[in-house]
């Protein structure tokens, strides 16, 4: 019993090294969330956005080429770093944040490559049979730069919930 006759707190499953554990743990929680990614984390994130300088093998029978986005398990092989520490860095606000920019820098700059295929296919032809035609219009519309529209929503409530059927009167005497 404590000095103020409360029981004493009994050690939980995850408290080895009961009250020095805790305080530790305590401490780490006032750190709070990590505010810059290690190298290592940044080494995989670029693995899974942009792939590696060279073929891997990875789990299969065809390497995976140089160059071709990883996913989290072949950028944790290809990295070195283990798949709990890997998930444990994914659950992280800042490392969210760091592959959504990475993402949009990506796909900037793809953009002038896919617009030049897009150009590419409109020119081309090909025997100008029907499909031919559907690409190379999709492929327009694709060049074409979309102007951002307005949009208005319209929220209705319908308060009345009870629909009967009936008769539609007009004023003329006609039934319908």
């Amino acid at each position: 019993m404590a000095k103020d006759n409360r029981p004493l707190p009994t050690p939980r499953d995850d408290d080895y090294l009961f009250p020095l554990d805790r305080r530790l743990r305590d401490k780490r929680k006032a750190l709070g969330p990590p505010t810059r990614l290690p190298l290592a984390v940044q080494t995989f994130l670029r693995a899974m956005v942009y792939g590696v300088n060279q073929d891997i093998f990875i789990n299969g029978y065809a390497p995976v080429k140089a160059g071709y986005p990883l996913s989290s398990k072949q950028a944790a092989f290809a990295t070195g770093l283990s798949e709990p520490k890997v998930q444990k860095w994914m659950g992280t606000r800042i490392f969210k944040d760091k592959f959504r920019e990475m993402i949009n820098e990506r796909r900037q700059s793809e953009e002038p490559e896919n617009l030049a295929t897009a150009i590419a296919i409109r020119d081309d032809l090909g025997s100008n049979t029907c499909d031919d035609r559907r690409v190379r219009l999709q492929a327009i519309s694709l060049i074409r730069v979309k102007e951002p529209a307005s949009a208005v929503n319209i929220n209705v409530k319908n308060e009345h919930k009870e629909v009967t059927a009936g008769l539609i009167i007009k004023l003329d005497g006609e039934q319908k």
